[in-house]
């Protein structure tokens, strides 16, 4: 959902927070780890650098710069840094928010799923691509949050029954380890099953030469 906000209104609209007033969020289905490994062009740790945002027809785009410091999948330009483009951002007196986008603050620690879109890259899935990391002081262990209050998941029952269940019931891997053992493991599946079908694919030739 796009929502345009002059910034001025936005004091004024805080001081009506307290009063009950209908959920804002996009509808979207849920995609999963493994779903999203499969279908991402790019999947990187890395911290934010610079972030600006662009008047483009009227409407707002934020571009964050990231600097990676792993890859999990895909490969990164050589300087080591990818541009993330995502919907809305504030420009000047002018705010523009949508519902389930991610948001970047400068220095964030952020694990991205990404797929390419023209010059830039787009989370996938929204807000559900983006993962923050938080190391705890104490255990040194490193664990992971998404910020998914803009999306509401729809599911669909055998018979056709809609649900819309909130987003705090989504799954988010608890540590930044997991999140690294389920994307390689789906990584090295994905490779597997495409040599396989590329072996087939190479016996089933054979077979057809032999028959000539």
């Amino acid at each position: 959902m796009r929502t345009r906000i002059p910034v001025l209104t936005v004091l004024a609209a805080a001081l009506l927070a307290s009063q009950a007033a209908p959920a804002r969020a996009t509808l979207a289905t849920e995609v999963e780890l493994p779903a999203m490994t499969e279908h991402a062009d790019l999947i990187v740790r890395g911290a934010v650098e610079k972030r600006r945002t662009t008047n483009e027809g009227g409407h707002l785009y934020t571009q964050v710069t990231v600097r990676v410091r792993e890859v999990h999948k895909g490969v990164v330009p050589a300087d080591g840094v990818v541009v993330v483009r995502t919907l809305g951002g504030q420009s000047g007196l002018l705010m523009e928010r949508i519902d389930g986008e991610p948001t970047f603050a400068l220095g964030d620690d952020v694990v991205l799923f990404l797929y390419r879109d023209g010059f830039y890259f787009r989370p996938q899935a929204m807000a559900q691509g983006k993962f923050d990391v938080r190391r705890d002081p104490v255990s040194r262990r490193e664990y992971l949050s998404r910020d998914l209050s803009g999306i509401s998941f729809v599911t669909f029952a055998p018979d056709g029954h809609l649900t819309i269940n909130h987003s705090d019931q989504a799954v988010t891997p608890a540590t930044y380890t997991e999140l690294v053992t389920t994307v390689r493991r789906q990584v090295a599946r994905t490779a597997m099953m495409r040599a396989a079908a590329a072996r087939a694919v190479e016996i089933a030739r054979a077979q057809v030469e032999v028959q000539r």
